[in-house]
């Protein structure tokens, strides 16, 4: 089934888009998720290393949710927006609700559920956005966990987009794309099928 992406769906999607180079971009998202991370594990003792596995991904969703909490002055210091950010990782990435429920736990210690459950709500519509405008491209990427596997797009679809007017050739361009993707060591998807997912980018795009 096919789905039109409107322009606030887009929106959704594209906002805290980073102008830096793909491998770069990955690197960046990478080094965002652990600090993210380290901060809740030194200040609250929870591990978190599960969130690890996916890599870039989780940047890719919860740099834009940092830029929403920035810019919408929950007056929080670096510590409680870290833990709010994996409080919205872990909703959107694990299976596994004792460990969801410590963090939501040390959430309502801090007195900020009124702001996780507005960032959660944020963070819900990313990812269902983002479902929707992978699933519009045909895919063979077909169950959600692959789906969000693939959250390290978010924040560079206004990059590989501005790709298609430097160079109209969609193959070679997703080729490049694709290498550099690759080229970071970060991301965790198979070179084939990421491929096939920026070619269907840039043709949905161009």
């Amino acid at each position: 089934m096919n789905y039109i992406i409107t322009e606030q769906q887009m929106q959704i999607i594209t906002e805290g888009v980073s102008s830096a180079k793909f491998s770069d971009n990955m690197r960046k998202l990478n080094s965002f998720s652990t600090k993210m991370m380290r901060k809740v594990e030194k200040k609250y003792g929870l591990n978190l290393r599960l969130l690890a596995t996916w890599g870039p991904a989780v940047g890719g969703f919860v740099l834009p949710l940092d830029n929403f909490i920035k810019t919408h002055n929950f007056e929080l210091d670096e510590s409680q927006s870290a833990l709010i950010l994996a409080g919205v990782a872990a909703t959107i990435f694990f299976d596994n609700k004792p460990a969801i429920k410590k963090i939501v736990e040390k959430i309502k210690e801090e007195g900020l559920l009124d702001v996780f459950d507005e960032v959660l709500v944020k963070g819900g519509q990313l990812k269902n956005s983002f479902r929707k405008f992978m699933e519009s491209l045909g895919t063979s990427i077909t169950s959600v966990s692959e789906i969000v596997s693939y959250g390290f797009l978010i924040p560079i679809i206004g990059d590989i987009q501005n790709i298609i007017g430097k160079n109209p050739d969609l193959v070679s361009s997703a080729e490049l794309i694709t290498q550099r993707l690759l080229a970071s060591g970060l991301v965790i998807v198979t070179a084939i099928t990421l491929n096939e997912v920026i070619n269907k980018i840039l043709r949905k795009l161009s």
